[in-house]
């Protein structure tokens, strides 16, 4: 494996190379493995990094196609997977030059836009052309709930407040959940953010299970001058237990039912478990601004503005398993502010074995894809199984003591830890090597543990240390 490794990151290098010395000289679309989506005439963007453009069976896409500039009017289109037979869907509409018209796939038959403006959304049935038109402007949606999420304000105290609420899709009625002023007992900041015109509230985003919703917290005191919270909030759907993250918050996105990502500032990428409050490297200096995962989390796809060229971006692969990465694409990005440049929003597709991207690689914003190939997915399979790893204690629930044990399919370095539910470390059970099949730890919470400890709830967590894979297993202690 580490022969295996050392010649995949030596090839990587030298592809990364090549990329560079043949920068401004290779049309992105002469680029291996891009093919252009968008044939519409004009400028064209797909949503965002966090909303696939492509329907749930995977045969079609959906983007916003510019009738002339951009930011400016236009129509959302559907398109075939490799971007032909476009159609029109819905009306004329105004779109902003970053997330469009947040336009997204409820099911295979129908779709959703929103209207900025006018704090609506629009859902269309692609085979009756019928339109319903809801209240609020949609941000994210659940299929597991059939529930959209959306940020407003409202004047609480003379004061706007920013609120999370729930769109519901069937009635057709918006439910508050909680306000920025509720976030006062939670948050550091405190009564600073109790009615402050300061404080908002953006991207929220429903967990898979719809179980959970996450939403940033952006705030500065209540002279506007000091910055005091840009901070990740995590709730149950229903809006009750509130929980402070943390204020590494970049672009977070969820991973699975129980973690997210996010960048930190500084360039390195934090995988955080809301369960037990931990956190762990996803990847250290990680350049890149909209980063996501593969579905195992083998794969992690970002994009970069400047580098590693200047005036260039670039869609960068990495190779959690390997610990590897290469520039798979490389396109011409004029200087221009933050949120004027295009932003290429790399996304992937429902199978995960293409991504979505934006550039303006010849002087109209246009939608991409990137096919992965084969060589580099076939690796990962066989590099990579969760299974590789069970997690069980007996007795659970247990009063004195209780065994751990950590069943592996092949041998591997790793750490195995108990956490409270606040996330603090309540014992360090072993560090070092672990053996192929069976390996039982006994945890007995008065002899072997870094702080006092009181009957509840604890959290035994595995974590190899060789392809950055963790494992949770929930405990009852009793006394």
């Amino acid at each position: 494996m580490q022969k295996k490794r050392i010649l995949f990151v030596v090839k990587t290098c030298f592809v990364f190379l090549i990329a560079v010395k043949l920068a401004g000289q290779t049309a992105l679309i002469d680029q291996p493995g891009v093919s252009l989506i968008s044939r519409t005439t004009g400028h064209a963007i797909h949503s965002y990094f966090d909303i696939c453009p492509e329907s749930p069976d995977g045969t079609r896409v959906l983007y916003f196609s510019f009738e002339l500039n951009a930011p400016g009017y236009g129509k959302v289109i559907v398109a075939r997977k490799d971007g032909s037979g476009a159609r029109v869907v819905g009306e004329r509409i105004y779109s902003n030059n970053h997330d469009s018209v947040r336009q997204m796939w409820i099911d295979d038959s129908t779709v959703a836009y929103s209207s900025e403006s006018k704090f609506e959304t629009y859902v269309v049935n692609l085979n009756t052309k019928e339109m319903r038109t809801l209240p609020g402007e949609m941000r994210n949606y659940s299929h597991a709930l059939n529930k959209g999420l959306t940020v407003k304000s409202k004047s609480i105290n003379s004061i706007d407040v920013a609120m999370v609420v729930v769109m519901n899709l069937e009635s057709a009625t918006l439910d508050t959940l909680f306000n920025t002023n509720d976030l006062a007992a939670v948050h550091p900041a405190g009564e600073e953010l109790i009615d402050n015109k300061y404080a908002n509230l953006k991207h929220p985003k429903w967990s898979p299970d719809g179980k959970h919703l996450m939403v940033k917290l952006k705030a500065n005191d209540k002279t506007g001058n000091r910055s005091i919270a840009k901070s990740i909030i995590i709730a149950d759907a229903d809006g009750t237990n509130l929980l402070y993250i943390s204020d590494k918050s970049n672009h977070a996105m969820w991973i699975s039912n129980n973690e997210y990502i996010a960048y930190d500032g500084n360039d390195d990428v934090v995988i955080y478990n809301i369960e037990d409050r931990t956190e762990r490297y996803l990847w250290k200096n990680a350049k890149g601004v909209h980063g996501s995962t593969n579905a195992d989390n083998t794969l992690f796809i970002t994009d970069t503005f400047d580098w590693p060229i200047t005036k260039r971006g670039s869609l960068i692969l990495f190779d959690i398993i390997e610990q590897s990465y290469s520039v798979i694409a490389e396109m011409n990005m004029p200087a221009q502010s933050y949120e004027d440049r295009v932003h290429p929003h790399p996304v992937w597709s429902r199978d995960f074995k293409r991504i979505y991207f934006n550039s303006e690689d010849d002087g109209e914003r246009k939608v991409y894809a990137y096919d992965i190939p084969d060589s580099i997915l076939t690796s990962v399979s066989q590099t990579y199984n969760p299974d590789k790893i069970k997690l069980e204690a007996f007795p659970n629930p247990f009063n004195a003591s209780t065994n751990i044990i950590v069943e592996l399919m092949e041998k591997s370095n790793g750490t195995l830890q108990i956490y409270d539910t606040t996330g603090s470390v309540v014992a360090t059970l072993y560090n070092g090597e672990f053996e192929k099949g069976i390996n039982s730890i006994n945890w007995s919470p008065n002899k072997a543990s870094n702080i006092p400890v009181s009957s509840g709830v604890y959290f035994c967590r595995y974590i190899s240390s060789e392809n950055n894979y963790s494992k949770s297993l929930k405990m009852l202690l009793l006394k």
